[in-house]
């Protein structure tokens, strides 16, 4: 069984047949043409987001209580250890 061909397409749109800025764009490869994540994608995004943020304070708050732990029992810090101590103390006063 064979198809039916279709009609010839015109090369240009007549001019009462109007595109969205939206198809515009897609034609021209413009960045509108990707279509917006819906609303749970976001949200998983955001929450992902915050989730490994929140992995990585605790970590740090963690290891800089050790180290002040060794300040505490009179041990000295490298200088590492000083900068990371400091990084967490100016972390921990920022986000409260």
């Amino acid at each position: 069984m064979r198809r039916a061909r279709r009609a010839a397409r015109p090369f240009v749109r007549a001019a009462a047949d109007p595109v969205s800025p939206r198809a515009l764009s897609s034609r021209l490869g413009g960045a509108a043409a990707e279509a917006k994540p819906s609303l749970w994608a976001r949200f998983k995004h955001e929450l992902h987001h915050y989730w490994i943020g929140s992995k990585l304070l605790y970590a740090e708050t963690r290891i800089s209580l050790r180290l002040i732990n060794q300040l505490l029992r009179g041990q000295e810090l490298s200088r590492r250890e000083r900068k990371q101590v400091r990084g967490a103390v100016r972390h921990r006063q920022h986000r409260t």
